[in-house]
């Protein structure tokens, strides 16, 4: 009976023990639930989003394609049998790298700036909540998607060490450096959508950004290279670029930036990210109440009315509104004094002007069929940007607003109102198409005296 009782209190002391361990334990994991609430919201509504699951199926179809027709180029003659490995891993990891460096941006540009539109980050910051807990949530809930399409595209880009050409260690570093470059991009969205208000602004800002750090940098270390006849990429402008890791991955190092610098360009591309990261956390909480912007509405008033005026100055101005509108009620508003878009063609403009200062500078170096190429690609992804902006921005701004519901209650039809966005975007990118063309044709030109006269290239 002896035995019984203290065994009965050996038990009794391994169970209340155990119980308390178990609320330890239970206390722990809910303090640590606590600590980043929006993070635990903002994941329970991605589960519930079924673009979660399909969009990392598309990514490895996609990848899946690409790596079927490269295959098939290989064993094919195409490409030799011993490049076939080299040529999928850096056709994909070329791909990756841009998707990473623009999805991130274009999915975080707009997730505080919208918060601060809606008015709903004033409610957030009324509870216990802080800066980073709500850049934490986004930071999650944006890449998520993003960081499931490269893990599914991981298993396509390992299938060419098998292939040979590419080591275990390239696959791994490429891997962090594609990693690095997504949440690079995320986290300068999301500071510069802490900055700003509209989504416009924050959308293009974010893009401008990430372009200059992810391309434009590497871009102006190979320029450099011609003045001070050093490696073919500068190191600096590559340790501040995302690119330096992936080029340094990609196996571009001889010649371009040597394999130990992949560390140091990824720490400090990564400690770059984090400085931007806590940059938004504090700039957050004082970014989203409604400043003193009477100066800034009375300039952009006076801006206005000025611009009205002089087109109401201008004789034909009346008649040609009046036109218009008779022709169709959506174009003419399109028409009006504010809503053309000359951001395109701003930039058109500084793209030629620094088109003719290159070509002052490297002279024959320039004019070469790789900047003939890469001249017109981003001339048409510009393009193709601007069209999609102005396609979609008047329409959204419009159901945003209620306008939308007002002109559907008139008599003007669904036909007239698609009919005329379509005509006024049409009519404002009118002269940026034109410039396109004209530069497409000369640049075809150029390319084809560069390669000579009997066009061997097409034969």
């Amino acid at each position: 009976m002896g035995h019984y009782v203290r065994l009965r209190r050996v038990f009794g002391i391994l169970e209340f023990d155990r119980a308390g361990s178990d609320s330890r334990v239970r206390r722990s994991f809910q303090r640590f639930m606590n600590f980043l609430p929006v993070v635990d919201r903002e994941l329970r509504v991605m589960v519930r989003l079924p673009r979660t699951y399909y969009s990392r199926s598309l990514a490895a179809l996609v990848v899946a394609v690409t790596s079927l027709g490269m295959l098939y180029a290989g064993f094919g003659g195409l490409v030799s049998a011993i490049s076939a490995g080299r040529s999928l891993f850096v056709a994909l990891s070329v791909l990756a790298y841009v998707f990473v460096l623009l999805e991130g941006a274009f999915l975080t540009a707009d997730c505080l700036s919208q918060e601060k539109r809606e008015g709903t980050i004033g409610l957030l910051f009324l509870t216990d909540l802080k800066g980073y807990d709500i850049v934490a949530g986004k930071l999650v809930s944006r890449s998520l998607n993003a960081a499931y399409c490269v893990l599914a595209a991981l298993p396509a880009l390992g299938l060419s060490i098998f292939l040979g050409g590419v080591t275990g260690s390239d696959f791994f570093r490429m891997t962090v450096a594609l990693l690095n470059g997504l949440f690079f991009s995320v986290s300068f969205g999301i500071l510069i959508s802490a900055l700003c208000w509209s989504e416009r602004h924050a959308l293009s800002g974010a893009l401008l950004g990430v372009l200059m750090f992810g391309f434009v940098l590497p871009a102006l270390g190979h320029a450099l290279m011609h003045f001070t006849k050093g490696p073919a990429v500068h190191p600096f402008f590559l340790v501040l670029s995302p690119g330096g890791s992936f080029l340094s991955a990609l196996g571009a190092g001889k010649g371009v930036i040597s394999t130990p610098d992949f560390g140091w360009s990824w720490f400090t591309s990564h400690l770059l990210s984090w400085t931007f990261l806590g940059l938004a956390c504090v700039i957050l909480p004082r970014a989203w109440q409604d400043k003193k912007i009477a100066l800034s509405l009375n300039r952009r008033f006076r801006w206005t009315f000025w611009r009205a005026d002089q087109a109401a100055a201008m004789p034909c101005s009346r008649g040609t509104a009046g036109r218009w509108l008779n022709v169709n009620p959506m174009l003419w508003l399109g028409e009006r004094p504010g809503q053309k878009g000359l951001g395109v063609a701003a930039f058109f403009v500084l793209f030629a002007i620094g088109w003719i200062v290159g070509w002052i500078l490297y002279r024959s170096l320039w004019l070469d069929l790789p900047i003939y190429v890469g001249s017109a690609f981003i001339l048409h992804l510009v393009l193709m940007y601007a069209t999609t902006l102005l396609a979609c921005r008047g329409s959204a701004e419009d159901c945003r607003s209620g306008v939308m519901e007002l002109l559907l209650t008139t008599p003007v039809g669904d036909d007239v109102i698609v009919r005329g966005r379509m005509l006024a975007v049409k009519r404002q990118l009118f002269r940026p198409v034109l410039f396109v063309l004209s530069a497409d044709f000369v640049l075809m030109i150029a390319g084809c005296f560069r390669i000579g006269p009997s066009f061997e290239i097409i034969g």
